[in-house]
Formats: structure tokens, sequence, C-alpha cells
């Protein structure tokens, strides 16, 4: 199964994705990473099964995870 992962530059770092599958005709699924601050492996093995079907997006928002801002003290609750 294809799977790529990388890093989108945006305004104040970068924001992490992984794409799992070929672009299909059905809408892709986009996954957000669980609240607060957790990440995907609780049901990454089962959103994956999906992307025999159509494309699966996974991405961290701007502080979360693997997407780290340029400057930390931009961060807050």
């Amino acid at each position: 199964m294809v799977s790529r992962e990388g890093h989108i530059p945006v305004t104040g770092g970068k924001v992490w994705f992984q794409v799992v599958g070929e672009e299909a005709t059905k809408p892709p699924v986009i996954v957000k990473h669980g609240g607060p601050g957790a990440d995907h492996r609780l049901l990454k093995s089962t959103l994956v099964a999906l992307a025999e079907e159509r494309q699966v997006i996974f991405y961290y928002q701007l502080g979360s995870t693997n997407s780290k801002p340029d400057d930390s003290s931009d961060l807050s609750f």
C-alpha cells in the first residue's frame, strides 16, 4: 500500500502529514489527531484499512506531536 509523509511549511512552523493509499474516485478521509495532544495510534490501524477504497490523510495541528512550531513560546493553553 502506498504511503508517504512529510511536513508542509505554514506560518509559524511545519505541519506533519501522512497519506496512505492512492487517489481514488471516493473522497479522501482526513484524520486529525485526538485531543488534548493525543496522537493517531489508537485508531490508526483501523483507519488505514479504509485506504483500500480511498486515501486516508493523517495530520497533526501545529504544536501537536510531529507538527513543530518555529517558536515554542507561541504555544499556550
